[in-house]
């Protein structure tokens, strides 16, 4: 996996290879939107690594002329997930970042 970025420079997702992080493959994920910005790690599919995720974008892309509802595409774990619509001429993703809480010490 390389580096992406969806988005500008103020608002943007950006996936980065965790490095030296062994399998499965792990990365990075930043949301940064104006003053917020949130982080966690993402863990891949354990048979195809982030195969589908690239698929996901390559769909949106083939499809830049519009398509109806939404196409969302989850983490296996459930921390990130990005539904894509198409409005207006422009591809609208929506990112959706969740941490479990870890559990109180006993």
């Amino acid at each position: 996996m390389t580096e992406a970025r969806i988005g500008d420079a103020t608002e943007c997702l950006t996936l980065t290879p965790e490095p030296e992080s062994g399998q499965p493959e792990r990365a990075i994920v930043r949301l940064t939107l104006g003053g917020l910005t949130a982080v966690t790690i993402v863990v891949s599919d354990y048979a195809n690594g982030f195969h589908d995720l690239a698929s996901y974008f390559e769909s949106l892309a083939m499809d830049w002329r519009g398509w109806s509802g939404t196409r969302r595409w989850e983490s296996l774990e459930g921390d990130l997930r990005l539904d894509a619509r198409h409005a207006h001429g422009h591809v609208q993703v929506r990112v959706t970042l969740r941490r479990e809480p870890e559990a109180a010490a006993a």
